[in-house]
């Protein structure tokens, strides 16, 4: 074999081992980006978990949040401060869920059952719109414009849910 030979012998076994590598970066990509997505997913329904639970837990955040459908003016002067609270966390919750999904971090299916949930409370708690529409200038643009896209499909009759779960 001259030299020549052993030169292109040696070219040819060097490409194959930059395609193994790529091919093996391409799975870990892959594989990190599931990792991730999982990881995201769990931290969200984590959130969400904690919210609902603080409520169902506390009487009076239990109260406010059942009254809430009908807007501030149901909600008891001196706990307005906490449903105020109460409903930005909620907000802060969905808003983190969509930049997530606009990040590619949630997934179809997930992200359809916050769509319709985020209409569905926005659709039929009153206190939750009006807190929404009164701090609207401390939420990221992309959510503002999905959020009144939502209000209107709500208005339209889309949507329904009133919880995240």
């Amino acid at each position: 074999m001259t030299l020549n030979e052993l030169g292109a012998l040696g070219e040819f076994i060097g490409s194959i081992g930059v395609v193994a590598s790529l091919l093996f970066v391409a799975m870990q990509l892959r594989s990190n980006t599931t990792a991730l997505r999982a990881t995201t997913y769990q931290s969200i329904h984590d959130a969400e978990d904690r919210y609902w639970a603080d409520i169902s837990t506390d009487p009076k955040l239990a109260r406010i949040w059942s009254v809430s459908d009908q807007g501030f003016d149901a909600i008891p002067e001196a706990e307005l401060p906490q449903a105020e609270m109460l409903m930005n966390r909620l907000v802060f919750l969905v808003q983190n869920t969509h930049y997530q999904r606009s990040r590619g971090f949630v997934d179809d299916e997930m992200w359809h059952a916050w769509d319709q949930a985020w209409i569905g409370i926005l659709k039929g708690n009153r206190a939750m719109r009006e807190m929404y529409e009164r701090n609207r200038a401390v939420f990221s643009p992309e959510f503002d414009r999905y959020s009144q896209e939502c209000i209107a499909r709500g208005l339209q009759g889309e949507g329904g849910r009133a919880t995240l779960s």
